[in-house]
């Protein structure tokens, strides 16, 4: 482009030298020749700009073909980073992509954790609840047992008080039986006895249910026997069975219905607490006054087996009198003689 505009710049010089040098053909020579001067002179000015106008094209050129080549490198520079500025941005959306799924991840893995924490806190608690429960049972068992045992303790200091008043009414009762020939000593020992009894009645009905209103007594008798000491509760029908039958025997209108009461409590009591070879023993002689011979010997037998001193105590006691001659009142009675 720059070479075409020096050579219309040439050409137009050339006509113009051809134009003047025309128009001035008729002048003398003198003016000829300095004209031709001064146009050669133009000419070769002309010449060295043409030939720097040259020079500047060629550079110029040499800069277009450079700037060409910088545009070049530019463009393939700048195609490089928009692949880059693609491949950075697919990284990026990989990556975000991948902080996507790695916030799943980790919220999965959070709400996972969050889940066996929880799973975990609640076996705990579950644990503690059950450990608590466990523990309020042992205690409210103590609490049961401690109660039953309070109750077996005051039953047995009631037994005590009542068997202090037993062992005053047998006394008087064997003199009861063996003075008929002094009656006033005989009444005076019945009295005595009969006071006894009563006394010993009242100790043991505090601590018994004698009464279908006694429901607290009630409730009391099945703590000890679940959770007390069963044995003093049976001490206490066995004392309150012997004192009831020997109401029966020094009040002629109460008569044998009050003996099997006795046999009745006294049974009961045996049932808490067998071995007791004096619950036996009453209990036979109680069974006898009612009639009832194979209860008397299967009582004194066990009577006799838990001490066998019994064996000689009944041969001599009036109460088996009409039992001496039985052969099996004998057969238990005279065992090892």
């Amino acid at each position: 482009m720059i070479s075409q505009i020096v050579f219309t710049l040439f050409l137009a010089s050339n006509l113009a030298i051809a134009f003047t040098a025309s128009a001035q053909g008729a002048k003398s020579s003198e003016a000829t020749l300095i004209v031709e001067n001064k146009t050669s002179s133009k000419i070769i000015k002309l010449e060295k700009d043409m030939q720097q106008l040259k020079t500047q094209l060629e550079i110029a050129e040499h800069n277009e073909k450079r700037a060409s080549e910088l545009l070049s490198l530019a463009q393939t520079v700048l195609g490089n980073a928009q692949e880059a500025m693609k491949t950075s941005q697919a990284e990026v959306h990989a990556i975000e992509a991948a902080m996507k799924i790695g916030g799943l991840v980790l919220a999965i893995v959070s709400v996972g954790l969050g889940f066996f924490g929880f799973r975990k806190y609640k076996d705990f608690t579950s644990h503690l609840d059950k450990e608590h429960e466990r523990l309020n049972t042992h205690i409210n068992s103590a609490q049961i047992t401690i109660k039953a045992f309070r109750l077996s303790f005051e039953m047995l200091k009631s037994c005590i008080l009542a068997f202090d008043r037993c062992k005053v009414i047998v006394e008087n009762m064997a003199i009861w039986s063996n003075t008929a020939k002094d009656p006033d000593k005989r009444e005076a020992a019945r009295k005595v006895a009969f006071d006894e009894t009563i006394q010993a009645l009242d100790i043991i009905e505090t601590v018994l249910p004698v009464r279908e209103t006694d429901g607290r007594k009630m409730e009391d008798i099945k703590l000890i026997k679940e959770n007390g000491d069963p044995p003093i509760l049976g001490w206490a029908y066995q004392i309150y069975g012997f004192a009831k039958g020997n109401l029966a025997s020094l009040s002629e209108e109460t008569g044998s219905s009050g003996h099997q009461e006795a046999l009745s409590l006294i049974e009961k009591g045996l049932e808490l607490w067998p071995e007791t070879n004096s619950g036996w023993y009453n209990a036979a002689c109680f069974a006898w006054r009612v009639g009832k011979r194979d209860k008397t010997l299967s009582h004194l037998r066990e009577a006799i087996k838990q001490l066998p001193s019994n064996a000689a105590k009944a041969r001599k006691d009036s109460d088996f009198a009409k039992l001496w001659e039985d052969p099996g009142f004998k057969a238990i009675t005279h065992q090892g003689l």
